[in-house]
């Protein structure tokens, strides 16, 4: 009787710890799953300007951000895809997009700049990350004193608070 009742036991406990097992792989899988970005509106200093950025649902975001240097500004628009996060910590969200700007300055008479990218934010706290994207890029711009065309690979790299 001793032997039937540890046996019982043994499988009741195997069985337990199985399906234990299986809701925490289940738990991981849905953090895994979980986009960082979700519900959060953000702002932000990128190399020589700012941005604000929000969830539009889904796993889209919006971001409106301004870059100035000399007499130039550039402002652009860019839309984001929010990738499955990646396991580890600190907590890293991967992210592809695209962007489109207008630049303005004293001596520009029109131009415009588009490019995609592809980056993460690596969260060094639960509301702040620190993002790095690259990403091939074109720009065309005109003066009085004529027009230029080029193309080139860009680094962005910004540091976001997000609310």
């Amino acid at each position: 009787m001793a032997k039937k009742v540890f046996l019982a036991l043994f499988l009741f406990l195997s069985c337990m710890s199985v399906l234990s097992a299986d809701v925490i792989l289940l738990e991981q899988e849905e953090a895994l799953n979980t986009n960082l970005f979700k519900g959060k509106i953000g702002v932000g200093f990128n190399w020589t300007g700012a941005q604000a950025r929000m969830d539009i649902g889904s796993n889209f975001l919006a971001e409106i951000r301004g870059q100035y240097s000399g007499n130039n500004l550039l402002l652009a628009v860019r839309g984001y895809y929010v990738m499955p996060k990646l396991s580890g910590q600190p907590p890293v969200q991967p992210y592809a997009g695209l962007e489109i700007g207008l630049p303005f300055s004293t001596v520009l008479t029109s131009g415009f700049e588009a490019g995609a990218f592809f980056g993460g934010e690596v969260f060094v706290t639960k509301n702040i990350g620190v993002g790095l994207d690259v990403g091939p890029y074109f720009i065309s711009i005109s003066s009085d004193l004529g027009n230029v065309s080029d193309f080139g690979i860009i680094f962005n790299l910004g540091v976001t608070y997000y609310f």
